[in-house]
């Protein structure tokens, strides 16, 4: 049925605000836009995981085996981070990350596979300039305060000891830390240590920020502040690539995503890429209670499948055309949903169904730490 048809069934005995509504509705399913958002990657994402755009750190075929082991701790991963992404890199306690991380930076010298950073093999000093790196805890000299650890660390990365000290105290400054620069950083709490590990990794200002659980043991101030400290970097165009498996605190924030499961990567992707694969779900709410009987019937007899939640009704729908058909179905009862939206998936319902997939058709299963 084309849009005047459509227009035609419903224009009876409707007031004009209520036909604005009807109108904005079809031409959003004649022009794509109802449906658009969780189907199509932004620009920025095209442009970026598109062609003639080198990659910050690419991974590929990566296993990491130790001694005595026969099981690898992590098998034959493959995945990239692009200039500018904020990669999460999730998975259980177990799963493999670490050891990953660790490989990345060049603790874990012994490898099958390869890792680049910017095109140079990761082991290379070319590399190495590109990556700074926090750890999951962190381990200060004694006897020494912010200002002058920040400003040694300034001075062994190459600087001369002047321009180390400018850098050390416009840093602590930047960071909200002048105040304590004169204290030493062990007496600091778990989020002020985290800063001060953020102020050194920056010290020769690396393209790519690699982390292993950064926000461990910090408490929900400290969390978010280091996490805003973070975007602002990735706005000055620097790749953050954080690992985690505590994901409510990076679904705000991450725009890629490698997902591992027993030492296996089961998807690798920008999140609009990890949604798409699953059925949409949208959010319908509706006027009245006949309305919202009369979509359920419609529902059921396409055999879509529902649930009811306090916001109004789920409904999930396994591709566009089976959308468009329900709002035709809709047009033809003559309703219109007061709200019909995608209910965007969060990062947690992403990693569980990713996590399902690749244990059911992968047989992951193995140990990493």
């Amino acid at each position: 049925m084309h849009k005047k048809d459509m227009e035609k069934k419903i224009e009876k005995n409707i007031s004009p605000d209520r036909q604005k509504e009807i109108d904005k509705m079809l031409s959003g399913i004649k022009n794509n836009e109802v449906f658009a958002e969780n189907k199509t990657l932004s620009s920025s994402q095209i442009s970026k995981r598109g062609k003639g755009i080198e990659p910050s750190m690419v991974v590929e075929k990566f296993t990491k085996r130790y001694k005595g082991s026969k099981i690898p701790a992590v098998e034959n991963a493959s995945f990239k981070v692009m200039p500018g992404e904020f990669h999460g890199f999730i998975g259980a306690n177990g799963a493999g990350k670490t050891t990953t991380i660790k490989s990345l930076i060049g603790a874990y010298a012994k490898f099958e596979g390869s890792v680049k950073m910017f095109g140079h093999k990761h082991s290379t000093a070319e590399a190495k300039k590109h990556i700074g790196y926090i750890p999951e805890t962190a381990k200060f000299p004694k006897g020494m305060s912010t200002f002058k650890y920040i400003a040694y660390m300034s001075y062994l990365s190459g600087m001369s000891m002047s321009k180390a000290k400018k850098y050390a105290l416009s840093k602590l400054e930047e960071l909200g830390m002048k105040k304590v620069m004169w204290r030493s950083p062990n007496t600091f709490s778990s989020g002020q240590k985290k800063k001060v590990l953020l102020a050194q990794a920056l010290v020769h200002d690396p393209d790519i920020i690699i982390m292993d659980e950064p926000a461990a043991n910090l408490d929900p101030k400290a969390r978010f502040e280091f996490f805003e400290d973070l975007k602002k970097l990735q706005k000055q165009g620097k790749s953050i690539f954080i690992s985690s498996h505590i994901l409510a605190e990076l679904d705000k924030f991450v725009d890629s995503v490698t997902i591992v499961d027993g030492g296996t990567i089961v998807f690798s992707g920008s999140i609009a890429e990890a949604t798409s694969n699953f059925d949409l779900e949208y959010l319908i709410n509706l006027d009245n209670l006949d309305e919202h009987n009369k979509v359920i019937q419609i529902l059921k007899e396409q055999k879509i499948e529902y649930r009811v939640e306090r916001k109004g009704i789920i409904g999930k729908f396994l591709n566009n055309e089976n959308i468009f058909k329900f709002m035709k179905n809709l047009v033809d009862a003559k309703i219109i949903p007061e709200t019909f939206k995608n209910k965007k998936m969060n990062l947690e319902e992403v990693y569980k169904k990713y996590v399902v997939l690749g244990s059911r058709e992968t047989g992951t299963g193995k140990a990493g730490a």
